[in-house]
């Protein structure tokens, strides 16, 4: 969508961070595609999108539109550079978690947004319940963020989940995406998004290598994380417990893959980190107890690290016209009217009231309600991962899905 002057994922799991999505079962094809948004568009299902959908300015649209100078405008956009440049709100940072099938990136976010607080205690133990009555007592933080019965059935990771915390410095929108490579799409939309990267890798025997093989989804994760603007990688090594938090073992792993790293265009941007997702062992801090960990690392946790990145390089734009791109399309999730979009701006300001020009349909929308890591604001601008409620055009119009 661009202004006239103006992951299945909607955010599914605990938060975007309170707005969870309807559910529904997934299915391995068709799968969603991330798409353009600008000062007025959305993708239609009439023709089958190619990825990244180009969007432009409802003034440079063909239509004969009269726009009319809105004083607003100026105003907010003062507003969005005080705020930008007075530092009065936490650096914003969009972040997904990659990685080999079951390496283990849904327990990890899982378990540290129940460390931070974010879940519910009696939420956690019916996870814990219901989890080891279907036999998967150990995917119990991972349904935190898999809330489809597909995802909880299979012990996979469909959609991309969205969620929100926050560190010291930091607002986090955490994109978690599917490991299986048959949802490889559904990766690439959260991806897209994203600022930053945690790689996940699977430190027992065989586990990392099964990941790292030629056909395993490591490998084609960094390519696509870098190719698609990711520019630092915390690389969580995982599953630590189950080889004794072995030194050894932590350093053959890196070792295994510091030369991909570099290769990949990572040199010199990639931190790594030893945890336990399952006993949560350093995903906020590591246990006195843990003399084991203790006696060889003295390094930041998994959420240490993230608050020390630095402010992504792409910078605030809000000069340009407004360009964002579409992830999720779904009715009614935050407003009560309408349809909402859910991505990231990725140029200008958007506030309620805009006008936007959905350009696949060439039709005019009003933006009615933004939603920002679970907050309803009156604007939003380049950087951040947010929900639009429009007006102005039903939901079936508008299609994320490839034949």
């Amino acid at each position: 969508m661009g202004k006239s002057s103006p992951k299945v994922p909607p955010p599914k799991g605990s938060p975007r961070v309170s707005t969870p999505k309807p559910k529904s079962s997934p299915a391995p094809s068709p799968v969603p595609t991330p798409l353009a948004l600008s000062s007025s568009s959305i993708p239609g299902d009439e023709a089958p999108l190619p990825l990244n959908i180009s969007i432009t300015d409802l003034k440079k649209d063909k239509r004969d539109v009269k726009q009319c100078p809105d004083p607003r405008k100026s105003q907010i956009k003062a507003q969005i550079e005080h705020s930008i440049n007075s530092q009065t709100d936490k650096c914003h940072i969009n972040l997904v978690v990659i990685g080999h099938v079951d390496a283990g990136k849904s327990t990890i976010m899982g378990h540290l947004l129940y460390k931070l607080g974010h879940v519910d205690a009696k939420v956690m133990h019916k996870y814990a319940k219901e989890s080891h009555q279907m036999g998967k007592g150990s995917f119990q933080y991972a349904w935190v963020l898999d809330e489809h019965d597909t995802e909880r059935e299979r012990g996979i990771t469909v959609d991309v989940a969205v969620t929100s915390f926050t560190t010291p410095t930091k607002a986090v929108t955490l994109l978690d995406a599917p490991g299986h490579r048959d949802f490889v799409p559904n990766m690439i939309s959260g991806a897209a998004q994203a600022d930053y990267g945690i790689l996940v890798l699977n430190a027992d025997v065989g586990g990392f290598e099964a990941g790292f093989k030629v056909d395993g989804q490591t490998r084609e994760h960094v390519v696509l994380a870098k190719s698609l603007g990711v520019e630092f990688l915390i690389v969580a090594i995982n599953k630590m417990d189950l080889v004794d938090w072995s030194q050894q073992r932590y350093e053959e792993v890196i070792n295994n893959i510091t030369d991909f790293l570099d290769k990949s265009g990572f040199k010199n941007k990639v931190s790594f980190v030893p945890c336990s997702g399952f006993s949560g062992e350093n995903l906020a801090s590591i246990s006195k107890t843990n003399t084991k960990l203790l006696s060889w690392y003295k390094g930041p946790s998994i959420y240490e690290k993230i608050d020390e990145l630095p402010p992504p390089q792409h910078g605030k734009d809000i000069q340009g016209h407004f360009r964002f791109i579409v992830s999720d399309v779904y009715k009614d999730a935050i407003s009560g009217i309408g349809v909402a979009v859910g991505g990231r701006i990725e140029g200008g300001f958007v506030s309620k009231g805009d006008k936007l020009l959905l350009q696949t349909l060439n039709e005019i929308v009003t933006v009615k309600v933004i939603k920002f890591q679970g907050n309803f604001v009156e604007w939003a601008y380049a950087g951040q991962n947010v929900d639009i409620g429009i007006q102005g055009v039903d939901s079936p119009q508008i299609s994320l899905n490839v034949p």
